[in-house]
């Protein structure tokens, strides 16, 4: 089955192997200049964002990428548990641990978080690289 994953693989194999930079030659430089590449943030709608960063459906019981706010707290307006990266990263590289769809679905049920190959940037922070929406604000 082809995913988001799949399909950035390429991306993010492109993205990293600018971390340390390239040099290229230019009129202005002709000895070359060193331009360094590094994704900023992640910018889209709530269902693309979740889809591309690795957390669940905005319909799922874990359904937010700041905080765990469990939907049945939804109604009560109050913020749960902070992210943290680490805690993200950890999440996400069990769930690519997991071979069995049915452990995989039950690990996204009670964390909200998926694999995703953002993962591989050393620097990815998915907490603090996606906007809040604007149901935060």
């Amino acid at each position: 089955m082809i995913t988001i994953n799949n399909i950035m693989s390429v991306f993010i194999y492109e993205i990293a192997s600018l971390k340390s930079g390239i040099i290229i030659n230019t009129p202005k430089y002709p000895e070359g200049n060193k331009v360094v590449v590094r994704l900023g943030r992640l910018l889209g709608d709530l269902v693309a964002n979740h889809k591309f960063s690795g957390f669940a459906s905005h319909s799922s019981t874990c359904f937010c990428s700041w905080c765990a706010c469990p939907k049945a707290n939804i109604q009560k307006l109050t913020i749960g548990r902070l992210l943290q990266m680490w805690i993200f990263k950890d999440y996400s590289q069990a769930f690519n641990d997991l071979k069995n769809e049915a452990e995989r679905a039950r690990m996204v049920k009670k964390s909200g978080i998926k694999w995703s190959g953002l993962n591989r940037l050393c620097y990815w922070d998915p907490v603090h690289m996606i906007p809040i929406g604007i149901m935060h604000n």
